[in-house]
């Protein structure tokens, strides 16, 4: 019987690993701040973030009266995305490619520039089934739009997202990536377009389990437990 506790013990042990959540980026490393007034900005922070470090990409769409816009993350704080006016339209955008460059890719969309598709981040994301973008606050329903890089191929999948108290997070499900090797990620991308004037704040990106597997597996350690107990 105990020969028996102790197997249970390791595949529970064993399950929990492969269910574990990625941290894409909490925004506890790698403080930056920038402000424009015209064009784009893109470029690079270095931090604990997947891979090491963290592409930006913020831009100005259509300029308004006395356009600025300001994306800035605090240690602790997240990261915020900021307009200055009522008639400015901007948008910006995340990267993690685990690449030391960053350039700006302009097109329908505009994005970041592949690197003549190196390895990147070459991380699985097998044990997850979502990717999870957690939101502070955004004061308008915005569009955002994720691009997962894998053999050399962007897979995108788009969104609308409304924030609410009970709805502070937007989860893409891998399912929306059809084709892509989850098991090679070259890089992960996110933009975000609010509409004039929107602004919002994020806490964080991460891969996570799909809910019902980590209910399940919580639900085994409590039988074990109780069986353990019993003895």
């Amino acid at each position: 019987m105990k020969r028996t506790g102790a197997t249970l013990g390791l595949i529970a042990a064993s399950a929990a690993s492969s269910l574990a959540t990625i941290v894409i980026d909490d925004f506890a490393t790698g403080a930056y701040f920038r402000s424009i007034s015209s064009g784009s900005a893109v470029e690079s922070q270095a931090g604990g973030m997947l891979g090491g470090q963290r592409d930006t990409l913020l831009r100005i769409q259509t300029p308004g009266a006395n356009p600025l816009l300001t994306l800035e993350m605090l240690i602790g704080g997240g990261i915020q995305f900021s307009s200055s006016a009522a008639t400015v339209d901007g948008m910006c955008g995340l990267q993690w490619d685990g690449n030391g460059g960053a350039a700006e890719e302009v097109g329908v969309v505009p994005g970041f520039a592949d690197f003549n598709d190196i390895a990147g981040l070459g991380m699985s994301f097998l044990g997850e089934d979502r990717f999870r973008v957690q939101f502070l606050y955004a004061d308008q329903t915005m569009a955002i739009q994720m691009v997962v890089r894998s053999g050399g191929i962007d897979y995108v999948a788009n969104h609308l997202y409304t924030y609410s108290v009970v709805n502070d997070h937007d989860d893409f499900l891998f399912s929306e990536f059809a084709g892509a090797n989850m098991g090679a990620v070259q890089s992960v991308t996110v933009r975000f377009d609010p509409p004039t004037s929107g602004d919002f704040a994020l806490l964080g990106v991460a891969a996570v389990p799909e809910p019902g597997s980590l209910a399940a597996l919580a639900l085994g350690a409590l039988v074990l437990a109780r069986k353990r107990r019993s003895r």
